[in-house]
């Protein structure tokens, strides 16, 4: 293995990174991404690799962060990332983007972090880990799809104080602050490329792969125009025979 690309796009800030087989990290750039992300991920990858002139052909192995999150750029970067691997012998690899976002605080936290993202409706989507090592998680428990007020109720029973990493609305941070939680700089609250490509180059390592044709992202519900189609199918198929 020469270069690992990683693509990382489960929020609003997306996130692309370039590091050697041995870790050591090459380039990275992050950007608020939001609805624009379909025409900017490839400009920007274009950008990041010409700006350390290295060739494209030079990166045999990819790293997707898998979600959960926003269901668009999801299926943008998951496009993007099969196509770059289709027809190629490329090492592929999806980790979870809530891992992720939790490697990414600092190591000084030793103790449980609880990383979220963001989802409608006053919910969010949550894991918490117990930090084992240096780079070694324990996941005690998620990911899941949570009312706030129900994570800020887990979150509650915990023995050691939690630190919270994720962007979130002022009413939520209180919300979870009525906890007893602490919350990492707003500099750490969208998962980074770099983190994901440390953590997939461990696992590539140690045999893992992914088959880059049957990825796909991790939806812990449906999408809006899904759960419309449901309710529009089951409204037309009338009340069900006795």
């Amino acid at each position: 293995m020469n270069y690992l690309l990683a693509l990382e796009a489960a929020t609003p800030t997306a996130s692309l990174a370039v590091l050697t087989a041995g870790g050591e990290l090459v380039a990275e750039v992050t950007f608020a991404a939001r609805r624009t992300l379909a025409q900017r991920l490839l400009p920007v990858l274009d950008g990041l690799l010409h700006a350390v002139d290295l060739d494209p052909r030079a990166i045999d192995a990819l790293a997707v962060g898998l979600g959960p999150g926003s269901f668009t750029s999801l299926r943008v970067v998951m496009a993007t990332a099969k196509g770059i691997a289709a027809g190629t012998e490329m090492a592929v690899l999806g980790v979870g983007s809530l891992e992720v976002l939790a490697a990414g605080v600092p190591l000084a936290a030793r103790v449980p972090v609880c990383a979220v993202i963001a989802a409608p409706k006053r919910h969010v989507y949550a894991a918490l880990y117990a930090r084992l090592g240096d780079d070694r998680f324990n996941c005690l428990f998620g990911p899941e799809l949570l009312p706030v007020e129900e994570l800020a109720r887990r979150l509650g029973v915990v023995a050691q104080e939690t630190v919270i990493a994720g962007a979130l609305a002022p009413a939520d941070r209180d919300v979870l602050a009525g906890a007893g939680v602490s919350f990492v700089p707003p500099v750490h609250h969208a998962p980074r490329a770099a983190v994901l490509g440390q953590l997939a180059l461990a696992r590539l390592a140690a045999g893992e792969r992914h088959e880059a044709r049957t990825l796909t992202p991790l939806y812990l519900h449906a999408s809006e125009p899904e759960t419309k189609l449901g309710r529009a199918f089951a409204k037309s198929a009338g009340p069900a025979d006795d």
